[in-house]
């Protein structure tokens, strides 16, 4: 995250006007494609790893139509896409 912060700094932003937001590739034990899961917050009762896992079982359903229950998932990589955004008003 700071080395996309520096840089987004570098073209004028500043911390105030940054904002992160992280992922997890994650896929099942075995196959090849990933899904894109958007960070989680743990709740409800639920760690983050359930969050992540209930989060995951959902996206595959709708993605292929099935779930490998008993298959371990794996964490492929992990992103930080960084938004700089700004507003500048010009007097009239």
């Amino acid at each position: 995250m700071e080395q996309n912060a520096d840089n987004l700094k570098e073209v004028g932003f500043t911390n105030e006007d940054l904002v992160h937001k992280k992922f997890l590739n994650l896929r099942y034990e075995g196959t090849d494609t990933s899904i894109m899961i958007d960070h989680m917050v743990a709740g409800q009762g639920k760690t983050l790893e359930q969050c992540y896992e209930e989060a995951f079982h959902i996206a595959h359903q709708l993605e292929f139509g099935f779930n490998f229950d008993k298959r371990p998932i794996l964490i492929d990589n992990i992103r930080v896409r960084s938004i700089g955004s700004k507003t500048t008003i010009h007097p009239v």
